[in-house]
């Protein structure tokens, strides 16, 4: 799954849809390093199968690709998986799905700067500046070296003034992702 997946993620991001929706149809077979892949990659290629159809049109099949996504994250009790999810969803450009995957997180773990982190990114992303800066000053008070927070917070605020001042959206944004293995 794991070459797969980072196949299917260059892909996307060179807005190749038609062949990220082909490749991850692919039901790869487990080889003997199975232990040492993302044990989620199953469900990710879920994610990016859903925004595949969606981008080349297949609007019923990419709401039905998520719908199955969302059956399986309701079975998950863990503030790392939603984290993951956020993750996900923020990579394939979906900010209220990823903002709602933050949001579950700190429902497990109410201190997550992290999740906190994602919900300010996604915010900015939904135009949403006073939600994402008060996410991101939370973020900070939790972890107050956690530089993805201040940059996110520093977007926020900036684009607060731009709007006080009549100057129109113009915004990116960073996203934590971590790299180890979620329970």
């Amino acid at each position: 799954y794991g070459a797969l997946l980072t196949l299917c993620e260059v892909l996307r991001e060179h807005k190749h849809y038609e062949e990220v929706y082909r490749l991850s149809l692919i039901d790869p077979k487990p080889t003997e390093d199975i232990l040492f892949v993302d044990h989620h990659a199953a469900w990710i290629l879920l994610v990016e199968h859903a925004n595949a159809a969606y981008r080349i049109g297949k609007l019923d099949e990419s709401q039905e690709y998520y719908l199955r996504v969302a059956k399986i994250s309701s079975e998950w009790t863990s503030a790392p998986n939603f984290l993951r999810l956020s993750q996900v969803f923020y990579q394939v450009e979906r900010w209220q799905d990823c903002k709602s995957a933050a949001l579950k997180a700190l429902q497990f773990q109410p201190d997550y700067p992290e999740a906190l982190n994602n919900i300010c990114c996604a915010s900015n992303m939904l135009g949403q500046f006073a939600e994402g800066k008060a996410a991101a000053e939370e973020a900070l008070r939790l972890q107050p070296d956690f530089l993805l927070a201040r940059g996110n917070l520093e977007w926020s605020i900036r684009e607060l003034g731009k709007r006080k001042n009549g100057v129109g959206l113009n915004s990116f944004g960073n996203i934590a992702v971590k790299s180890k293995a979620i329970q």
